[in-house]
């Protein structure tokens, strides 16, 4: 996933919480602290996990389960209003 973003520009990242060893938090974080196209490319955190707090690395969050409206109220959100 950091190699593809570090050369191709996204409109918006989705990382799960649930990738294995804290992945999702380090990802997150080189994602918006590398010069990149994506440093400024929101990122939407999925989880289970209600009570999250967003911090520095994530723009907002989507809670498991989700539909496909959803997914798309949230692209919709983050690509015309931002």
């Amino acid at each position: 996933m950091l190699a593809t973003t570090g050369k191709q520009r996204y409109d918006v990242i989705f990382i799960d919480r649930d990738l294995p060893d804290g992945g999702a938090d380090r990802a997150a974080t080189l994602i918006k602290a590398v010069r990149g196209p994506n440093k400024a490319t929101p990122i939407i955190l999925t989880s289970y996990e209600k009570n999250f707090a967003l911090g520095r690395s994530y723009d907002d969050i989507l809670i498991k389960p989700f539909s496909k409206h959803d997914v798309e109220d949230k692209l919709i959100a983050w690509t015309t209003s931002h």
